[in-house]
């Protein structure tokens, strides 16, 4: 039904256009007698009148009255022609727009993404920058870190350079001073040696007489104190005859001190002195030590005192 509807208006259309062709070509007609008439029209009129189906029908329309209008078929072929180049123009134009207008959006489009690479790249640059200056500043402060380190460490063995080398010279000093010390302590102890050489060489040629002899002693009480051994040796007549001789030598040299030569199993020995303080008993050693009796020592026992 509805085919029929549509072919049934196409039909209509066709016959009107065809008709006012028609009447259009009719009114053109020259005549003898009859005066000249000019139509027209605009464009939209025109594509109306000789559009496609119009084109047909003016066809079929010449063909009708080749013989009786020959001019006039001329007119509108060429109308026709000119109205299917400017149709042709037309869409040339058009198409020559569209593609005008697909190349400038195109452009655009390669432009705008040149645009976008161009900032991606310096948003990338740009990080890749910050990246850069970021880890520039931080070895940077590591280095600084580490010169600092170094610098410390340096100063710290600067300083324990510098105590090691105050110690060395305390100690070289100490040492030097120890063996000044030692060397003038040799040379007190040579020089006591030799000043009791002289006093023993002197005392050569001036002996005194020493009585021997055994005396009682009246007031005399045996008391607790200090004595001090010159010598202690074995129980030989060579010891007993060594003991003497210390006896001697020291009775010599001290006069007023009692002088003790005994055996006392199993030895010969000989003491000096009786005293009651340990002091008195210690100035006395030192001065037998002195005489060359290294051995000597302070003995504790009885002695003799006077009232």
């Amino acid at each position: 039904m509805k085919r029929i509807v549509f072919l049934l208006l196409s039909f209509i259309g066709l016959t009107a256009t065809v008709q006012a062709q028609t009447f259009t070509q009719h009114l053109l007609q020259q005549k003898p007698g009859n005066g000249k008439i000019t139509i027209s029209q605009s464009h939209d009129i025109d594509m109306l009148v000789n559009g496609k189906d119009a084109q047909e029908a003016r066809v079929a329309l010449t063909q009708t009255v080749k013989d009786n209008n020959t001019p006039k078929k001329t007119i509108i072929v060429d109308q026709t022609k000119k109205t299917v180049q400017n149709n042709k123009k037309t869409e040339q134009i058009q198409k020559a727009g569209q593609v005008k207008r697909t190349e400038q959006a195109r452009k655009t489009d390669q432009v705008r993404k040149i645009e976008l690479n161009k900032a991606e790249q310096a948003a990338r640059a740009a990080q890749e920058a910050k990246a850069d200056s970021i880890e520039k500043a931080r070895e940077r402060w590591r280095r600084e870190q580490e010169e600092k380190a170094a610098a410390q460490k340096a100063a710290q063995e600067k300083d324990n350079a510098v105590e090691e080398a105050i110690a060395l010279q305390r100690r070289i000093a100490e040492k030097n001073a120890a063996e000044k010390a030692a060397e003038a302590k040799r040379a007190a102890e040579k020089a006591a040696a030799e000043k009791r050489a002289e006093a023993a060489a002197e005392e050569e040629f001036n002996i005194p007489t020493v009585d021997m002899r055994k005396k009682v002693m009246r007031g005399a009480r045996k008391v607790t104190g200090y004595r001090v051994q010159a010598f202690a040796g074995g129980n030989t007549r060579a010891d007993k005859n060594k003991a003497q001789q210390a006896g001697n030598a020291i009775k010599m040299r001290f006069p007023d001190q009692p002088i003790y030569v005994h055996f006392y199993s199993p030895r010969w020995i000989c003491r000096v002195g009786n005293y009651r303080s340990l002091g008195e008993a210690r100035r006395m050693l030192n001065a037998v030590k002195a005489m060359g009796y290294k051995s000597a020592i302070i003995v504790k026992g009885k002695i003799t005192v006077f009232e």
